[in-house]
């Protein structure tokens, strides 16, 4: 099977109730094992940025699942790239909430803010790579 990553970012769509976070983690932990899917999510400021790793087909047969997900709007790919080894091999998905996160994690803001849609790919990569 060839291994593929994909990053995204997304906004929170204002409507969607407060414990839907812990839906959108709860429906990842379900569905990602049994389609061998690994990777992190990392949400502050009502925004996402997410790395999926796993089989080419299951990968974007989930970025297409999220792209219908109506808690989510301005949907932006940052990356898709073979890779040769998962990142993030323990974890069906992990969930950071920057709010608990220690602030240093946006150094590689150049602002201070977290803000993943302005991230170039290997700028996303390092900021996730910090979770694992």
């Amino acid at each position: 099977m060839q291994l593929v990553r994909l990053i995204y970012s997304s906004q929170l769509k204002p409507s969607t109730q407060p414990d839907e976070l812990a839906h959108i983690h709860h429906e990842a932990l379900s569905h990602n094992p049994k389609k061998g899917i690994t990777g992190t999510l990392v949400f502050g400021d009502d925004q996402f940025i997410q790395y999926i790793e796993g089989g080419r087909s299951e990968v974007n047969d989930l970025y297409q699942m999220i792209g219908r997900d109506p808690r989510h709007e301005k949907i932006s790919l940052i990356d898709f790239s073979e890779i040769t080894e998962r990142e993030f091999v323990d974890w069906h998905m992990k969930l950071v909430l920057l709010s608990e996160a220690n602030p240093k994690v946006l150094r590689f803001s150049d602002n201070g803010l977290f803000e993943p849609s302005r991230m170039s790919a290997e700028t996303a990569l390092q900021f996730l790579r910090q979770f694992k």
